[in-house]
């Protein structure tokens, strides 16, 4: 994730009522290298996390 983008994807987190994931498993549909779950859970860690992408 470059870093201009991080400032849009924590604004699309502050509409995300779930502030406690510890329990949950995230499943991050187009991760490319897996930059927002690396964000997300330095922000509201996760039990588990997979990332999956297309390469084409």
């Amino acid at each position: 994730m470059e870093d201009d983008h991080v400032p849009h994807w924590k604004r699309v987190l502050s509409f995300i009522p779930e502030e406690n994931l510890e329990g949950s498993s995230v499943l991050d549909f187009g991760c490319n290298q897996g930059g927002f779950l690396r964000l997300l859970y330095e922000l509201r860690p996760f039990r588990e996390g997979i990332g999956t992408d297309t390469f084409t």
